[in-house]
């Protein structure tokens, strides 16, 4: 028998999947929480980030767990950097229409919303002068069965 996985893990799991189903990306990589950012690319990091109680009173126990998408593309050619920035356009597209596409990961979890956020930052990835970097921050709202990590509500 395996050890029991916790939901919070098992919604990470759950997006890391959605992301793997995107099409037309030759070689896509996804990895949840990495220690270091990927050398490879294209690739999408699930980093997840606080998780925070919600008021529920009834007999479950509520969280919104912030998940940020990060993006990572290599640029080629003359112009490295415009096409890195194509490259991280294109990918950002389709993880957003994915994840609007399974607002409940499967029915794991209650919504998955997108944060607030300005227009996408490109950032170089220090050791690799032609990839490119830029995210997307979400909001993961779910429940477990009350005092049990383990059972989704």
């Amino acid at each position: 028998m395996s050890d029991p996985v916790p939901c919070r893990a098992q919604l990470l799991e759950a997006l890391g999947a959605l992301l793997g189903d995107i099409t037309g990306e030759t070689g896509l990589i996804v990895d949840i929480d990495p220690r270091q950012p990927p050398e490879k690319t294209p690739t999408i990091v699930v980093r997840s980030g606080a998780e925070t109680p919600t008021p529920d009173f009834t007999g479950e126990d509520a969280f919104t767990l912030a998940v940020d998408l990060e993006f990572y593309a290599e640029g080629q050619g003359d112009d490295a950097d415009k096409d890195a920035r194509a490259k991280l356009d294109r990918l950002r597209a389709k993880a957003i229409a994915i994840v609007a596409a399974d607002p409940t990961l499967g029915g794991l979890a209650r919504r998955v919303e997108p944060r607030d956020e300005t227009a996408p930052a490109y950032t170089p990835v220090a050791g690799h002068p032609d990839i490119r970097a830029t995210s997307r921050g979400y909001e993961i709202d779910y429940a477990t069965k009350e005092g049990d990590p383990f059972a989704f509500a």
